[in-house]
Formats: C-alpha cells, structure tokens, sequence
C-alpha cells in the first residue's frame, strides 16, 4: 500500500546523508552475503565429512540395516560429486530482467515493480523516485529493496544516485552529483555497490534451498548420532568423520 503523493518534490539528498546510507547498506548486504557463504559452506563440510564412510561398503550395508540408507537428496548429490550446483538440475529458463521489466508503464513505473509492491506499507513518493530509471533497473532495485527488507525513500534514491547513465530512464541525464565527491570517488562507489548486489542477487537465487539443505543434512546426522551401532561403527572406522559430526550436532544446538 503507498501513501502519499508520488509527485512529492524529491528532498535535499546531502553528502553526509548519502554516506551514512551507502556504507549501512553495504554493511547489511556484506552480513547477507557472509550467512549465504554460511550456509553453503555448511552442507559442504556434511558432504565431505560424510563422503569417506559413504565409501565403505560395510557401512553402506549397516545403514540399510538400520533403515538409514535413504538420504536427503541434495546430500547425495553432494556427496557422489566434489562440486555440487544448485542450478544444474536443468538449464536456467528465468527471464532476463529487461525482458521482465517491459510492458506498459504505470506513471512511469514498470507492471513487475507495482506487483512486487502490492503487499508493502511504502511511501507513495518511492515511486516518483523509482521513475526516474529504466524498467529493468526500477524492477533490480526493488528486489534488492524488499530482499535486503529495506524499502524505504532513501534506498530508493541511494539507488537512483548509484546507477549508470545507461540505467537512468533518460540516458542523457548526467546523474546525480554530490558536493566533495569527485566524479572518480562515486563511480568506484557505484561500482563497489554493483558488485555487492550482484552477489546478494546470486546469494537470494540459492537461499531457499541453501537452507533446507542444512535443516535435512542436520537432521539426518542426528539420526546417525542417534543410532548406538552406526556411532560404534564410526568410531572404531571412521573417528575424525564421527568427531566433525558431534561437533557440528554440538553448534547446531547452541546456536540453531
């Protein structure tokens, strides 16, 4: 829901207020990152752990005869290959975001960023910012916007302030300039903050699933834990696999 007028003038939009944006916004994104980098690491360490006594057919053998040989599926994957991807179940179909952000405008503002939005409490005058750049662009912003839960006037018109003249809806415009910041000084933020989203673009593609990942491995090592001929086994053949295990068991329950 917007409230308000979206043809509000845009406010003075300072140098010190810029910064104190920028480098807030690059710190959340950094932490968003860092907990997608988690995550991944994570289930890879499961694999791996996992991958030397999954190699032993006498463990194989006791697994099934504990009713353990099913695993959830992405660990299997994981664990038959070094390098698992996400994406490689089958070709990535997505549009591309100029393709997703064509379509009539709404008062300047692309269909896909207006549906993004239905669900949002957000000042109206987001909108009279968003306008001001090209439809896949306005539709990169908001994703980042409710990704990072920051739709808020002022990421929008930190946004606006860092794309590229080719992102602006009119690409003769020169941008936006900032007093003691040189033209050099802002293109290396606005290359610092495309790199950023980039990532946090790439981190929410495997978030979800990331996720899930974890939450199934974690509970499938609990059940090995739980099972007094598996530890035994373990102990007696595989001791470091059977020591990462508890320690990643003894994390979860501090920390999950």
């Amino acid at each position: 829901m917007a409230v308000g007028n979206p043809d509000e003038p845009v406010t003075a939009f300072t140098t010190p207020l810029f910064l104190k944006i920028y480098k807030a916004e690059c710190r959340r994104k950094r932490a968003f990152i860092r907990e997608g980098d988690l995550m991944r690491r994570s289930i890879g360490k499961v694999a791996k752990t996992l991958r030397p006594p999954m190699a032993d057919e006498q463990f194989r053998d006791l697994l099934v005869a504990e009713n353990l040989a099913t695993l959830p599926r992405t660990l299997a994957a994981r664990i038959l290959r070094d390098t698992y991807d996400l994406t490689a179940s089958g070709t990535d179909n997505r549009p591309s975001l100029a393709a997703i952000g064509g379509g009539d405008l709404f008062g300047g503002i692309t269909p896909g960023v207006v549906e993004l939005f239905q669900d949002c409490c957000l000042p109206a005058k987001i909108f009279g910012v968003l306008r001001k750049l090209a439809p896949a662009r306005q539709l990169e912003v908001a994703k980042l916007m409710i990704a990072m839960n920051r739709v808020t006037y002022n990421y929008a018109k930190m946004a606006v302030a860092l794309s590229s003249q080719s992102q602006l809806a009119d690409s003769s415009h020169p941008g936006w300039k900032f007093a003691r910041l040189s033209d050099e000084q802002l293109a290396m933020l606005k290359r610092e903050f495309a790199d950023l989203s980039n990532r946090v673009r790439n981190t929410m593609d495997h978030y979800g699933a990331l996720a899930l990942e974890n939450i199934s491995a974690g509970r499938y090592i609990n059940q090995l834990l739980e099972n007094v001929r598996v530890v035994r086994y373990l102990a007696q053949n595989f001791p470091e696999s059977l020591c990462e295990f508890q320690k990643m068991t003894e994390f979860n329950q501090q920390f999950g």
